[in-house]
């Protein structure tokens, strides 16, 4: 007997009715650096920034966004909801890795929310591309998360090859979502099948003949 099908986990919930508006990250930017300067004076923000991943939350997070993972996201609402006016926040913005799918639906769940209170006040919208679009445009971007890890953000598929005539290993890294690609050189070489070092050239490598003109990935 064949078995069921697993079904998605928001599937457990209703799908959406209303379409949640995006925002950039240059709007988001802005009101970062507005608040900033707000901090100077006085006075809460108005705006709440939440990141909604959960098993790849790595790679740092934009500062001051909490952490509400969509999975758990949809029963909570009501509370969230609550919590949020009381503190007299304005705007709610939903990311996850790419805001192509739990941003999306965690975006427009809240807006289906205030629809039903008849909440006129309030808006909830998602970050367009995520936090991956927010960690690749640049320092400006980068210096507004806390505990930015480039490896993270950027995960890239690799392979590396031995150059005889260098004694040193080269490696290309083509990064999964920009579709960039890079190489760097380097004389040592950790990968998940273990280190590799050259202290005497070539010969310093054991088996190195299985290095040596081919190519492997990780």
């Amino acid at each position: 007997m064949t078995p069921a099908p697993e079904l998605p986990w928001h599937a457990a919930y209703p799908a959406p009715k209303n379409e949640a508006q995006g925002i950039t990250r240059e709007e988001v930017l802005a009101m970062l650096k507005a608040q900033l300067e707000k901090q100077k004076g006085s006075g809460p923000p108005d705006f709440l920034l939440v990141d909604l991943r959960r098993a790849d939350h790595e790679g740092g997070t934009i500062r001051g966004s909490i952490n509400l993972p969509a999975q758990s996201l949809y029963p909570t609402i009501p509370t969230l909801y609550s919590v949020l006016k009381a503190a007299g926040v304005r705007k709610v913005i939903w990311y996850c890795s790419s805001s192509r799918g739990r941003g999306p639906r965690a975006a427009s769940w809240f807006s289906d929310y205030l629809c039903d209170q008849g909440d006129g006040d309030m808006q909830s919208l998602v970050l367009v591309n995520g936090i991956k679009g927010w960690a690749t445009a640049g320092p400006e971007y980068t210096k507004m998360m806390d505990e930015y890890e480039e490896f993270y953000v950027h995960k890239a598929n690799a392979s590396a090859e031995w150059l005889d005539d260098r004694f040193l290993w080269r490696v290309h890294f083509a990064e999964r979502e920009s579709g960039r690609s890079y190489v760097k050189h380097a004389r040592f070489l950790i990968t998940a099948v273990g280190f590799c070092d050259v202290p005497n050239g070539a010969e310093g490598i054991r088996n190195i003949q299985n290095f040596v003109s081919r190519k492997f990935g990780t």
